[in-house]
């Protein structure tokens, strides 16, 4: 959406935190922030422009909002890399992402960032 991986996700949570549905996920995640921080919003900013829009006017509110900040598809591709590399930051969060991974696919220590891990979570091939 937009050019930037994680932004369906996000429209997703956010979607199910209004209608009382997120369930065991957070909204604002740290990946989450990561792409806040790089679009310049809030997560309630974020969250007032998903409320009343459906994904095409969300992507066109948000490529537009990324041209006038002046944002460039070097910026968003940058912006991927970052978001699909990120991993645990400290040891206190990569014992906790070594023992959901464990749970979810024991034995993948291949899988080392949370793109991956949330990948397996939800049955899709980590890239």
């Amino acid at each position: 959406m937009a050019g930037l991986v994680h932004l369906p996700r996000m429209v997703d949570k956010v979607r199910a935190a209004l209608s009382g549905r997120l369930g065991p996920y957070i909204y604002p995640c740290p990946m989450d922030r990561m792409m806040l921080d790089f679009l310049g919003l809030s997560a309630d900013d974020f969250t007032g422009r998903v409320k009343e829009a459906d994904d095409r006017q969300i992507e066109i509110g948000l490529e537009a909002w990324c041209v006038a900040r002046g944002l460039e598809e070097k910026d968003k591709r940058e912006q991927n890399r970052r978001l699909l590399a990120h991993g645990p930051e400290t040891g206190e969060k990569m014992d906790y992402f070594l023992q959901q991974r464990d749970q979810v696919a024991p034995g993948r220590t291949d899988i080392i960032t949370w793109a991956g891990l949330i990948d397996l979570e939800e049955g899709r091939t980590p890239a």
